[in-house]
């Protein structure tokens, strides 16, 4: 399904599949939503993704956890999905960062 949009939303803005999933043109990226679901689904896919988001942001803990519930938002998007995917994005990147365990408990 995304994919077909995808090539569809390429196709009428005249905008090539190599370039598509590098958009930096703020018009074309309200245009074209990239979230797949809607409030109410939620489900623990997303936290198979975080682990990439998570080494991405190493560095940068708020901006992980920040981009922990985005990257979950894409595919579930309840509320409460949203936050756990913050939560556990929150405890792997504090022991990324080598947090205490007392300190996270």
């Amino acid at each position: 399904m995304f994919e077909s949009r995808q090539k569809e939303f390429a196709k009428k803005n005249n905008i090539s599949l190599e370039e598509i999933n590098f958009l930096s043109d703020n018009n074309l990226l309200e245009e074209f939503k990239v979230n797949c679901s809607a409030q109410g689904n939620a489900g623990n896919g997303a936290l198979m993704g975080l682990a990439s988001v998570l080494l991405f942001f190493n560095r940068f803990p708020e901006i992980a956890v920040e981009y922990s519930g985005r990257s979950g938002f894409i595919t579930h998007g309840d509320t409460k999905a949203v936050d756990a995917y913050r939560y556990y994005g929150a405890l792997i990147i504090a022991v990324m960062n080598n947090t205490k365990k007392d300190t996270l408990l």
